[in-house]
Parts: structure tokens; C-alpha cells; sequence
């Protein structure tokens, strides 16, 4: 384990001190951090053997074994506890040869995040971003509704913006939930709270600055749990273009204006999204590391200056990002998060303004159960 978490710090020290590399960040085009297909929604849990809960989890899922030949020591074994409907309960190596040591993922009734996160976009500018997070349980041990409101400040050399982000609306649907597997079914809609039109002065900004994309989408996705595996795919869909003014300029001064892509009225093409995850447990601190496709499925388009709508060569294509994630209990209510994320593979064209070299966010979780 030490080993893991050492290479996967010099995998971060690397993609922080490149460059070259950039990616969309996931944040940013929300499809991947809806609902339980965020990294750290839920939390794994390694639970207690309980002798007298035992029927009511076989009841849960018929295929657990309660034999006597399963009911060994809990200094062999820290079996399983039974807690309801919607819990994910998974296998360790340990524990093989007689029963399958058991984990289980909580799912609070209420819980809220308060975050911070800084990304590093195109020619250095930074973007620093503050969101609340609350969710909640509509319906028990099934149905789960979320809330996102960010404030985001952005910094570069055309100047500085800053005002509330996005607004991301979803729910997540508990299909099925078993010992060793799960399936939860997520969806959302992300709010503009502008036509990502603003601008310094009378210039307009690239979308890199934008606070808002200026587009109304729809997120779904779907994530299934195996064992300490987590596994999820995504779809993001824009319905409008923005109102987005920014084109390149022929003046003598242009040079520095004219470095960042043109995205005059953009209308984003859809995304697709993968994510393989695994989630290690290190003294009760949970740990999940894994990479996260999205691919843009065509290239986007935009208005030039001829009042065209024009096709953006080589805005299709793959992001590849690496991502990082922690939670360590501070108190029983109380959680610390902790995410990383950066790419190794990029599209070679991204007028969207997601662009990012590398995204850390740190944050506190609170929990009621």
C-alpha cells in the first residue's frame, strides 16, 4: 500500500511540474461528479462483526454465507454488520480462505460540502472555484437528490472575473444493492447562471474566464460497484449555444489576445465518459485512484466573423485524466476531502475553456445519518 500511494504522489508531482499536458476539467463539464458518480459521495466502511445481524443480511442478499464454518474471530475476520437496503458490502483478500471480510459503503441522510479547488487553465490562467454541496434522502434507501452551487474567481493576463457558477441539479436512484455488487442510476441538469458572455471593458473574454458555460445540459449516468471496483459511465448534453463573443482581432496589440481559442456563440458537442476506480482503506482514511475518460463525441462549432456558423477543426477526441481522491474522518459527522486530477492525454483543440494542466480541490464533509 505504501508503495502505491508513493508512485501515485510522483505520478502528481510529474503532471504538476509538465508543461505540455492539459485536459478538461471534470469539475468543469459536470456529467462525472453528479449523484454517485462522484468520487467520494459515499463512504467505504470496514464494519464490526455482528453475530445477530447475520439473518437479516442473508435475507438482503441470499448468496452470503452464514454458516458456522463463516463465524470465525473477529481478530480473523471483523466480519459484516447489516444496516439496510442500499448498502454496498465488498471483499478483502484477507479473509478468502473461510469468508470474505466485509466493507459497506454509508449513505447519510443528509450530508454537506463545503470545497475549495484551484485549476490552472489555458496561458496560466488560474481558476479558483468555492462550492456548497447538499444532498439529501427523498426516498429511504433508494432516492437521492443533490444540489450544487459554485462561486468561481478567474485570474489571468486579460484581466480577472469572478460570480456564481453553474448551478447542477441531480438525483441518484439505488437500483440494486448487494454484498458484493451495486448499481446506482444518476441524472441532473446544469443550470447557466449567464450566456458565459462576460467581458473586460468592451473586450470579450475567451471561455476560459467565463464563470458560466451559458448552456443549459443534461447529465446521466450510471455506476456499478464490485468488490473494492467502481465503474462509470457517463453522457453530457448541451442544448443551446452560449452567448460567447470572443473572436481574434487583427490589431497591431492582438498578439496576447489572440493566444486562446475562438469561441464566438460555441455550441459544445455532446461528451462521453469512463471511469475505473479503486478505492483502498489505510487506518479508516478511504482512499480512490483511477483514470477517467471523456471523449467529445464531434467537434463543436462556432460563429466567425463572417456570421458563420463554422465547424472547430480537431475539437473531437479523447481526454484521459488521471484522478485522486481521500477521505479521512476529522469526527463521527465530520470528514476532510481531498481530490487530485490531471491528464495524460489530450484533444489538441478545446475552444470550451475547460482546459486544465492539473485540478486540486480540498474540502470539509459534513455528515447526518
Amino acid at each position: 500500500m505504501i508503495k502505491r500511494v508513493i508512485l501515485l504522489i510522483l505520478i502528481v508531482l510529474f503532471q504538476l511540474g509538465s508543461k505540455k499536458t492539459y485536459a478538461q476539467g471534470c469539475s468543469d463539464a459536470g456529467v462525472c461528479t453528479i449523484g454517485s458518480l462522484s468520487l467520494v459521495q459515499f463512504k467505504l466502511e470496514l464494519l464490526p462483526f455482528d453475530d445477530n445481524k447475520l439473518p437479516l443480511l442473508q435475507n438482503e442478499d441470499p448468496g452470503i454465507d452464514t454458516s458456522k464454518s463463516a463465524k470465525v474471530s473477529d481478530s480473523t475476520l471483523r466480519a459484516f454488520k447489516y444496516l439496510e437496503p442500499g448498502v454496498v458490502v465488498m471483499d478483502t483478500a484477507k479473509a478468502k480462505k473461510i469468508v470474505t471480510q466485509k466493507y459497506t459503503f454509508q449513505y447519510p441522510r443528509y450530508f454537506f460540502q463545503l470545497s475549495t479547488s484551484i485549476g490552472k487553465g489555458d496561458r496560466g490562467v488560474i481558476i479558483s472555484t468555492t462550492q456548497l454541496e447538499a444532498n439529501m434522502r427523498l426516498i429511504d434507501k433508494k432516492l437521492f437528490a443533490q444540489v450544487k452551487l459554485p462561486y468561481a474567481y478567474v485570474s489571468g493576463d486579460l484581466g480577472s472575473v469572478s460570480g456564481i457558477g453553474d448551478i447542477t441539479i441531480g438525483a441518484t436512484y439505488i437500483a440494486f444493492a448487494k454484498t458484493k455488487s451495486n448499481l446506482s442510476l444518476s441524472g441532473g441538469v446544469k443550470i447557466p447562471t449567464n450566456g458565459a458572455n462576460l467581458a473586460n471593458d468592451t473586450l470579450a473574454l475567451p471561455m476560459v474566464y467565463q464563470t458560466s458555460l451559458g448552456t443549459t445540459d443534461v447529465l446521466i449516468g450510471a455506476k456499478y460497484t464490485f468488490k473494492k471496483w467502481d465503474f462509470t459511465v457517463g453522457y453530457q448534453h448541451a442544448f443551446n449555444s452560449n452567448n460567447n463573443g470572443y473572436l481574434h482581432r487583427s490589431t497591431i496589440d492582438s498578439n496576447k489576445y489572440n493566444s486562446y481559442f475562438e469561441s464566438n456563440k460555441l455550441q459544445r458537442a455532446d461528451d462521453a465518459i469512463f471511469r475505473a476506480n479503486r478505492t483502498f482503506i489505510v487506518k479508516k482514511i478511504n482512499f480512490n485512484a483511477g483514470l477517467l475518460f471523456i471523449y467529445h463525441l464531434k467537434n463543436d462549432t462556432y460563429v466567425n466573423k463572417l456570421n458563420q456558423r463554422t465547424t472547430i477543426k480537431d475539437s473531437e477526441g479523447l481526454t484521459l485524466n488521471l484522478n485522486f481522491a481521500a477521505v479521512a474522518p476529522l469526527s463521527k459527522k465530520l470528514d476532510f476531502v481531498f481530490i487530485y486530477a490531471s491528464p495524460v492525454v489530450v484533444r489538441k483543440v478545446r475552444p470550451d475553456g475547460l482546459t486544465r494542466k492539473f485540478i486540486v480541490q480540498v474540502g470539509l464533509k459534513y455528515n447526518l445519518f
